[in-house]
């Protein structure tokens, strides 16, 4: 039986500051991934932070006001926070092993930045042996110097939409598209072809239990 959970992906304040101008969409992002994290706590889905920890001499190092979660997306004190120091949130942290031993066999993924941590978790989940569900109005970037942060938001939903391998594969889609979603779709199925539904983002009773926080 296919199991979800939700991970937030570096929502932290440098990430999402509102003196950077060029954050695509900033205060829709935000709004989206608060409902969709209050949306999987409701139905009891587990939710799993992603922290970045970067350089002593940078303004995210551990400690400082840029790396605090943004005030609007913070974990519950019952929801576990993953610390990392690289894009990818599996490399030498505990989230594989503490999303087996939840069941979690789909993630669905939201947060910062698109081009890196949000895109190289996707990717390397698959091989990993995970499902990914990828929303598309929930992360955000602020670009380089080649293109916007939307252009990256587009171009990285359009690439890693049916990513994957032989087993397991990235599914993209709107948050719209996500909340309809039912149990009536097979996995592996992509959404356009099952009527407009995907694979379940959970069923009644499946997740339960949250593990303390790993910070």
């Amino acid at each position: 039986m296919e199991r979800a959970g939700l991970l937030v992906i570096d929502p932290q304040v440098e990430l999402l500051s509102p003196e950077n101008p060029r954050i695509h969409d900033r205060e829709g992002v935000i709004d989206r991934m608060v409902k969709v994290i209050d949306r999987a706590r409701r139905e009891g889905v587990p939710v799993v932070f992603v922290q970045h920890d970067d350089e002593p001499d940078t303004t995210m190092a551990r400690g400082l006001p840029g790396w605090e979660f943004h005030p609007d997306i913070r974990p519950l004190e019952t929801e576990p926070v993953i610390s990392k120091t690289s894009a990818d949130s599996f490399y030498r942290t505990g989230l594989v092993e503490l999303l087996r031993e939840q069941g979690v066999t789909r993630v669905v993924v939201i947060g910062c930045k698109t081009e890196f941590c949000v895109d190289t978790t996707s990717r390397h989940a698959t091989s990993l042996g995970f499902d990914v569900t990828l929303l598309t109005d929930c992360h955000t970037t602020d670009g380089n110097d080649y293109l916007t942060g939307e252009q990256v938001v587009l171009h990285t939903n359009e690439t890693l939409d049916e990513f994957g391998n032989d087993d397991h594969e990235v599914t993209v889609m709107t948050p719209t598209q996500f909340a309809s979603t039912t149990a009536g779709c097979a996995p592996r199925q992509h959404p356009r072809s099952c009527g407009g539904a995907a694979a379940a983002w959970v069923r009644p009773g499946v997740m339960t239990g949250r593990e303390p926080s790993r910070r």
